[in-house]
């Protein structure tokens, strides 16, 4: 077969690859572009080449002086962007014409967003008596997993505390809560007062670190423990700070059942400032179908409802 039969006979395999390459040009590199594909360097490595030998092109050069595109590459990576873009378009009128006779959304979610789930509770029960027929496909996760999900097309709509912005997305606030720092029943500090604790009592302890962080405060809290342990999901976090050994920070809507239970205890010495901001975030290309402006609205306004009546229940 030859290279110009191999370049119009465009596969799946293909598109994925192409998909690869614009990513990695749009991240601005192959270290960059690990996060958003969800992919070790190596990989990332080994798609590029396959993609240049099956184009018969050098697209890029990468080395010590940082990545750059060969004047093929330039010229392939806006093929792309035309192509992702019609791409897009089409999918978005198949969207449009799904919302009217029913559709999939799937939606993906932050699991620190536990604290509320009797609202997310309400935000389903109207999702699921709408007019729409509609199948709900849902996803429950780490806030990491939650951006890679929605960068790699694998969620329509991302619920949770996402640690920074994402390409091609639009991001509606919900609310904010406050992180704190933790122990279990299990830990040595548990039964301390406040005053008893010291700085090289807390600088000994071992803690839970997360994968990424929405605020530098609270990786400058986290980094004056001696940390042994990553999660980015909260569920894993607890576990290990229930098991007695470590400590961690956690929002305290999350913690709350815990600490009523007797089974957490928050340290107070150290103080968190800064609060953790909620998102629905949505890809912009599915942005106006019907099922996910139904889910955004309801979202919106329960989460509203729900700031308002936690002001008043304080005030």
């Amino acid at each position: 077969m030859s290279q110009q039969d191999r370049l119009l006979n465009l596969s799946e395999k293909d598109i994925l690859l192409l998909k690869i390459f614009e990513s990695v040009v749009r991240a601005g590199g192959y270290t960059a572009a690990e996060a958003c594909l969800n992919k070790s360097k190596s990989a990332i490595s080994i798609h590029i080449s396959t993609l240049e030998a099956r184009l018969g092109k050098t697209l890029c050069h990468r080395g010590r002086a940082g990545f750059s595109l060969t004047p093929e590459g330039e010229q392939i990576y806006t093929i792309c962007q035309d192509l992702f873009s019609d791409l897009n378009g089409y999918r978005e009128r198949l969207n449009h014409v799904s919302s009217l006779v029913g559709g999939v959304l799937r939606v993906a979610l932050d699991d620190t967003i536990y604290g509320h789930f009797p609202v997310l509770e309400n935000v389903f029960d109207k999702i699921n008596n709408g007019a729409t027929t509609k199948f709900l496909e849902v996803y429950f996760t780490s806030p990491e997993r939650v951006l890679k999900m929605l960068a790699g097309g694998e969620a329509d709509i991302g619920i949770g505390a996402v640690p920074r912005e994402i390409p091609e997305t639009k991001a509606y606030f919900l609310y904010e809560d406050s992180l704190a720092l933790y122990c279990g029943a299990k830990h040595p500090l548990f039964h301390k007062n406040e005053d008893e604790i010291t700085d090289s009592e807390l600088a000994k302890c071992e803690g839970v670190d997360f994968w990424a962080y929405q605020d530098p405060e609270f990786e400058a809290a986290m980094n004056s423990f001696s940390v042994t342990a990553r999660s980015g999901q909260a569920m894993a976090r607890l576990l290990l700070v229930l098991s007695g050994k470590w400590v961690s920070l956690l929002p305290r809507d999350f913690a709350a059942e815990w600490v009523a239970t007797g089974r957490l205890r928050e340290i107070r010495r150290v103080k968190i400032s800064s609060k953790q901001k909620y998102y629905a975030v949505v890809r912009s290309e599915i942005a106006s179908n019907t099922l996910c402006k139904q889910m955004v609205h309801e979202l919106k306004r329960a989460f509203v409802t729900d700031v308002q009546c936690c002001v008043l229940a304080s005030s």
